[in-house]
């Protein structure tokens, strides 16, 4: 055999066979057409698959960005029908009524009531064609169920409009029946990612429900690309997606831990068992109960009002994402789960239109939350800042939880550093002094601890660094901050680096000033501190409670919380720090809290902290968009009243309910009795210097002058205000400024 047949023979796989003589002649020829018609082969077939490539990769972006419109629509619907819901609770009457009006409307469109998602996922499985008319119908019922309160999610709905316009887009295409069942699973996966914000999972969830056990992988890419689109397509028309934050996920995993999940997880299967009864079997009974399909949607109506109307709360309405939300922060009661099965079995199983998922999440995490604590697994206060059991300190208050870390972490790494104490520098700011001789002589240079703190800083802070210096020694530094009370953070790198960061024992900052409202970055704060082996304590006080607090995220090495900032009685407060953390006790006896505070525990108090936490994260999670929404419009009502006010602080990343200005010709002393007397309550300065008269420090750090500083006036509020009292506020405020500047 030549070079060139062996070549052959082992590119192309092919068998030479014929006679030894023909080898040398014809044999060559064969072997060429051979070559010829393999290479030509993988050319038609690789032109074929990239043709087809091309196309459904024109098939998802025109099945993402129409899903992506629909999507985005319908998020706008449903918000509409939410607010609705809300605001005027009479909507709830006319529940059996809508489902009067769902039950006609599907009759006319000659589409089976009861079936839902089942439709189109039978339609696909059986490659019959889903009508266009689905779509229009499944979004005016959807809105009319969710408006009217009927217990119901809104991904049934999703998948139902996506697979509806995909599977007509693919009819109007001349599709064959494998590639209609494609395009389908794209219109699915693009309507769920549009709504909810996960692609992935949406391609997933439309491959598997098809046909179960069964997954089509050559619609994978096609299902993705559109759901992508989708999700950015509706993202970039104003929908947003559906989101609940985790908080308190164990780092670490012990055979008890994982003992009790396993445990916790065989109950949540009785539950899934128990959902799939219920859902199944409600709608059989009301449909023998009742064979009419108007008498059985309007007696399903009749039924979910009545037990609104009995339990008195609209929290099992519509979707319940509220009750999402709270659960997650650990609030839920024990028939949470139990009710909203029951309702939204009653919706569903009678005819009104939605879907089954985020009401299963309902479901899920109330019983969670509900039942959690039976296995050990419940949602804590240490859950609640994103940190574990184990990281709590209970103290009286947050003045103690910041003297306890700033001495107590400061002398711990003093010690761990080798560094040495300076005695008796009172009055004495930047050169070291040694008193004792003999220290002196065995130690001609010693070298001084350092503790960084910001200018804006609380005095339970700045008072224990300055407590520390006089005590042993230790070099306090000031960290600058700019117009908005941002720290300077090139001003802490460069305090970081070199000799002089090698003696810094800690990094402290607060997280939101209570001044001007203003958030620090502190994951910013935590990357430039840890890079230089130096912990971060950040004083939380004024944000816990306010905005999401999560301690581990960070990486924050302790954190200072004070309960009566979020709802519990005054003298209850936490240390949150993490166990690699040296901390040195500042108070000596018992050795409770392991080792770290001393003293009989105040079990009643933590209780109370738990409870103040985990409520005050829940309405924060309930109305956070609301109160910034009331904030930026008292900001905007006392800008235009008072043209000459100015916002003092980050007008964007402040604290939610917190709006501080500065008011040149007066005092905010004066302003603030004014408006006291004219029942407008506010505050001058920090609560701490209340009667004192003095300057707003915070300001001054910023690079007020004193005389513009003593005109700051904040107000701050936990719940959103009205129109109504944005209106009088800015109106006393009007009047108030213009008689004293008059």
């Amino acid at each position: 055999m030549g070079t060139f047949g062996r070549l052959v023979f082992c590119a192309a796989g092919t068998q030479i066979v014929g006679k030894r003589e023909k080898q040398k002649g014809t044999n060559g020829m064969s072997h060429r057409k051979a070559l010829l018609r393999r290479i030509y082969g993988a050319y038609y077939r690789i032109r074929r698959n990239l043709g087809a490539f091309i196309r459904w990769c024109i098939f998802s972006i025109i099945i993402g960005l129409v899903a992506g419109a629909v999507g985005a629509a319908f998020h706008h619907a449903l918000g509409w029908a939410t607010e609705m819901r809300t605001e005027h609770g009479w909507t709830l009457y006319f529940l059996p009524l809508a489902g009067l009006f769902i039950a006609f409307w599907y009759s006319r469109m000659d589409m089976p009531l009861e079936r839902g998602t089942n439709f189109i996922l039978t339609s696909v499985r059986r490659d019959h064609p889903v009508r266009l008319r689905l779509a229009p119908s499944i979004f005016i019922t959807s809105v009319l169920t969710h408006l009217c309160g009927g217990s119901a999610g809104r991904e049934g709905a999703a998948i139902q409009l996506g697979g509806a316009i995909s599977g007509n887009i693919g009819h109007l295409m001349h599709l064959d029946d494998k590639d209609s069942r494609t395009i389908t699973m794209c219109g699915m996966a693009a309507g769920f990612a549009a709504l909810f914000g996960t692609p992935l999972a949406a391609s997933v969830f439309a491959m598997e429900v098809v046909s179960v056990g069964v997954m089509y992988y050559a619609a994978l890419l096609p299902c993705v690309l559109a759901s992508v689109i989708a999700q950015r397509f509706s993202l970039f028309l104003g929908g947003e997606a559906t989101a609940f934050s985790v908080s308190g996920i164990p780092q670490e995993a012990d055979a008890l831990l994982i003992a009790k999940l396993l445990l916790f997880g065989v109950a949540c299967a009785g539950l899934a068992v128990l959902v799939c009864i219920v859902f199944h079997n409600i709608g059989h009974l009301f449909k023998k109960w009742f064979p009419n399909r108007y008498v059985c949607i309007a007696a399903g109506g009749a039924v979910v009002v009545a037990l609104t109307l009995l339990l008195g709360t609209r929290d099992y309405n519509g979707a319940g994402t509220q009750v999402i939300e709270r659960a997650m922060a650990g609030e839920a009661s024990y028939a949470a789960f139990f009710i909203k099965l029951v309702m939204t079995a009653v919706t569903i199983g009678v005819g009104y239109k939605g879907g089954e998922i985020v009401p299963v999440l309902f479901i899920g995490s109330t019983f969670g939350a509900a039942y959690g604590g039976l296995f050990g697994l419940s949602a804590s206060f240490a859950a609640g800042l994103g940190a574990r059991p184990d990281d709590v300190i209970f103290t009286s208050g947050g003045t103690e939880s910041d003297n306890l870390a700033i001495k107590g972490i400061a002398m711990a790494r003093m010690r761990a550093l080798g560094l040495q104490p300076v005695y008796g520098l009172a009055g004495i700011d930047d050169e070291p002094s040694v008193v004792n001789p003999a220290q002196a002589g065995e130690h001609p240079a010693i070298r001084r601890p350092r503790i960084i703190i910001s200018s804006i800083e609380h005095p339970a802070v700045a008072q224990s660094a300055q407590w520390l210096h006089e005590w042993f020694g230790f070099e306090v530094v000031h960290i600058p901050v700019d117009g908005q009370a941002h720290l300077d953070l090139d001003a802490l790198e460069q305090e970081l680096d070199g000799e002089a960061g090698e003696r810094t024992t800690l990094v402290s900052a607060i997280l939101a000033n209570n001044e001007v409202g203003t958030v620090e970055p502190v994951e910013e704060l935590v990357r430039i501190a840890h890079a230089h082996g130096v912990p971060i304590h950040v004083d939380a006080v004024q944000a816990a409670g306010q905005i999401p607090i999560r301690m581990r995220d960070w990486d924050v090495d302790a954190l200072s919380v004070s309960g009566h900032k979020f709802g519990t009685p005054k003298g209850l407060g936490a240390l949150l720090v993490r166990g690699r953390t040296p901390i040195e006790p500042v108070l000596s006896g018992g050795g409770q809290e392991r080792g770290l505070r001393s003293g009989t525990q105040n079990v009643a108090g933590a209780v109370a902290l738990a409870i103040g936490l985990n409520e005050s994260n829940a309405r924060m999670a309930a109305q956070y968009r609301e109160l910034t929404d009331s904030r930026d419009m008292l900001i905007d009502a006392v800008r235009r009243v008072v043209p000459r006010a100015e916002l003092t602080g980050d007008p964007v990343s402040r604290l939610p309910g917190h709006a501080s200005f500065i008011f040149p010709g007066v005092t905010g002393e004066a302003l603030l009795v004014d408006l006291d007397a004219r029942g407008i309550a506010a505050s001058s300065g920090s609560a701490c210097a209340i009667g004192r008269h003095e300057i707003p420090g915070t300001l001054l750090a910023m690079g007020l002058e004193p005389q513009i500083a003593k005109s700051a006036l904040r107000m701050t509020f936990r719940r959103p205000l009205t129109r109504e009292e944005i209106e009088r506020i800015s109106m006393a405020l009007e009047d108030s400024y213009t008689e004293l500047t008059h």
